[in-house]
């Protein structure tokens, strides 16, 4: 199964479904915000939308299984490999 949001997730669990649920964290607010920005993809409205509900997510963090910090692509892939092994 491919990425899900925060509700996803909680219907997951809710439901008995056995997994782990793994939110990814930025390394802080100001990277997300220099990513989102960074892309120039998104309108100021979209970023701001984007941001508010990040906030939001975030405040969930301790409904999933494990946190990551998404800093280095590759020690959090490591990070999540290991804690799904067991």
């Amino acid at each position: 199964m491919g990425p899900i949001d925060v509700q996803g997730a909680a219907s997951i669990g809710a439901g008995g479904i056995q997994c782990l649920r793994v939110f990814l964290l930025p390394p802080s607010a100001e990277e997300l915000e220099q990513r989102l920005r960074g892309r120039g993809t998104d309108a100021e409205d979209v970023i701001e939308r984007r941001l508010r509900v990040a906030r939001e997510e975030l405040a969930r963090q301790n409904e999933f299984d494990l946190c990551v910090i998404n800093d280095d692509p590759q020690r959090a892939a490591d990070e999540i490999a290991a804690a799904a092994a067991g």
